[in-house]
């Protein structure tokens, strides 16, 4: 049985196909990069762009006025004291006295962090976060380029843990959903007062009505809590994940009871979040299973942008996406020459291989990643032969390999 081949995997037997998406070959590197990467990952204009100060700043009338008990104290033990606060309390601390908030301000990690992300104190107060993450904690968040999970280049954090985790898992993976107390407890077998010593998430939503003029009908807050410590807190109170499902089955919908067809996918979820687990490495969405679905309010809540800032920089370090990857997304059909070159097994189910394919397109790259990741995919070097083709043949008639 003979294959047709689609003019892209053509394109890949061509000789030239080498020297388009070597590199090397391309003398004008911002030509290269407006070619084949996709910006919007790591904006610092835009996340600087609004300096966070704290609201009142009340110093007494002395100037020479110390923090308290530790102007007692050498330089060195204070820093480390102000390293172990989170972000209000550092706040709270400077607003004392002007000492204080000189020593806050020239404080190395409060300081970096307040150049970078200088919004997440408020984005703190909006979740009703406070006294989980410290400076110290926060700071090696921003030094540390990957991705807690999955270990791939992380560009969010995820306020609850304080962990940086890339968009994949941050929107996928069921360690990072945020259920409501009742639904950890039942999950879980835990009590109330161990669902709530974990960090809570205060979430409002508010709904409109625009059939005549805005108006709000509903507004509800709700607490939620992270799956991920839920689940690390339920293994230390039960010992192991196998007490810890013996004991939560019980709890579960009956699916031979009368039991709602919400209440059994409920159930489902449930054992789904106890069972939870990394999948294969070659699957970016990090899904298999039942899901619970979450609107994207809710993911945006509990994960902001987070820049890396190697330890040796004074700047932040851009990423990008590939747009190869996005081209590649974006086909009703792709042939299996195009995803075994790609590193894709094109024997897997296609909803498999849908979900690789829309991952792919959301992992992030340094620079010097993504000139190694062309060569491994197809869409780039589709689109880099593409524009070698336009750029020496702008007419579109001087190549037979248009026709």
């Amino acid at each position: 049985m003979a294959f047709h081949l689609t003019y892209e995997e053509k394109m890949i037997l061509l000789p030239c196909w080498k020297e388009a998406i070597d590199p090397a070959n391309w003398q004008n590197h911002n030509e290269l990069r407006k070619v084949i990467a996709l910006k919007g990952i790591d904006n610092p204009e835009g996340l600087t762009a609004r300096i966070d100060r704290p609201r009142t700043y009340l110093p007494p009338d002395s100037v020479v006025s110390g923090p308290g008990v530790l102007s007692s104290l050498p330089l060195e033990l204070v820093y480390h004291v102000i390293s172990f606060m989170d972000l209000a309390s550092a706040e709270y601390f400077s607003q004392t006295c002007r000492m204080s908030r000189y020593l806050l301000e020239h404080h190395v990690f409060y300081s970096v962090i307040a150049r970078f992300v200088p919004r997440l104190r408020a984005i703190y107060a909006l979740c009703g976060l406070k006294g989980w993450n410290t400076l110290y904690g926060l700071a090696e968040e921003l030094h540390y380029p990957y991705c807690r999970t999955c270990g791939r280049q992380g560009t969010s954090l995820f306020l609850p843990l304080g962990e940086r985790v890339c968009y994949n898992c941050s929107t996928q993976n069921p360690a990072f959903w945020c259920l409501s107390v009742s639904d950890a407890m039942n999950a879980f077998c835990m009590c109330q007062s161990q669902v709530e010593s974990l960090p809570l998430v205060k979430s409002r939503m508010t709904v409109f009505s625009t059939a005549n003029f805005p108006e709000v009908i509903a507004d509800d807050e709700s607490v939620l809590v992270p799956a991920k410590a839920a689940f690390l807190a339920a293994l230390k109170i039960w010992g192991s994940r196998e007490n810890m499902m013996r004991y939560s089955k019980p709890g579960d919908p009956d699916v031979y009871a009368d039991s709602t067809l919400d209440e059994v996918l409920v159930g489902a979820s449930f054992r789904f979040l106890r069972n939870m687990q990394l999948k294969t490495a070659d699957d970016p969405s990090q899904l298999d299973g039942p899901v619970i679905y979450m609107h994207p309010r809710m993911s945006s809540l509990v994960t902001v942008p987070f820049p890396w800032v190697p330890r040796d920089k004074d700047d932040c370090e851009h990423r990008y996406m590939c747009r190869g990857c996005d081209w590649l997304s974006k086909q009703c059909y792709i042939g299996p020459n195009l995803l075994e070159y790609s590193g894709i097994d094109s024997r897997l189910p296609k909803a498999r291989l849908d979900r690789i394919i829309l991952g792919r397109r959301d992992i992030a790259h340094t620079w010097e990643e993504l000139k190694e990741h062309i060569a491994t995919c197809a869409g780039a070097g589709v689109l880099l032969r593409m524009y070698i083709l336009e750029r020496d043949h702008e007419d579109g008639m001087g190549s037979s390999l248009f026709w």
